[in-house]
């Protein structure tokens, strides 16, 4: 450390020398020395994306001190010079969330399907951020999408879009789909009252 300090004093403009610093104070939960570390990093070099860099050094420094806002922002800019960061865009999404950022936790859930679609609790929690928001679309959307996984409980996910089928109007679909979830699990009764309402049995 007392080696980074020192070559960093001689050569203060070199941007790989701040950024191991950072690093460094970083690990060693040294927050206060490391923020100014990583500012001047990110000054020196403002595109340096990635898991190493310097917005996420920032990201870190924010998260232990409790600034969750502050700290799903850094991971937001950090994902703009890494389009592949799905980690960072996830872990935004669950800072977003503690501070009851529907909206900011939507998105950076959507960059993180972008970039890889193949998750399923991602589409599952951003059918229901898009249902919460009254966006059916979206919500029926992700509900295909995890469908389309072959998810464990395949009946539950058909259900599921079943119901966002029917709250976007689209009652027939929605029948299908129900149909689909009951040839798999005959029994499931929450199924079968929703297929009840869509013949006409319910409002």
């Amino acid at each position: 450390m007392s080696e980074l300090r020192a070559q960093a004093r001689r050569t203060p403009g070199d941007f790989q020398t701040r950024l191991r610093l950072a690093r460094a104070l970083v690990e060693t939960e040294a927050w206060d020395e490391a923020e100014p570390e990583a500012r001047e990093a990110l000054r020196l070099f403002p595109e340096y994306g990635g898991a190493d860099g310097p917005w996420v050094l920032l990201g870190r420094v924010h998260e232990a001190r409790g600034e969750t806002r502050e700290a799903a922002d850094a991971y937001r800019a950090a994902a703009r010079f890494d389009e592949s960061a799905v980690s960072l865009a996830r872990r935004e999404a669950e800072l977003r969330a503690e501070i009851g950022d529907a909206e900011g936790e939507r998105a950076a859930l959507a960059r993180a399907v972008e970039a890889w679609p193949y998750d399923i609790e991602v589409h599952e929690r951003l059918a229901e951020l898009y249902a919460d928001a009254g966006d059916t679309r979206g919500a029926v959307i992700e509900r295909r999408a995890v469908v389309a996984l072959d998810p464990a409980d395949m009946a539950e996910a058909r259900y599921r879009l079943a119901v966002a089928l029917r709250d976007d109007g689209q009652r027939d679909a929605g029948r299908s789909e129900i149909l689909r979830a009951l040839e798999i699990a005959p029994g499931f009764e929450a199924a079968l009252e929703l297929l009840l309402e869509l013949r006409g049995g319910g409002a």
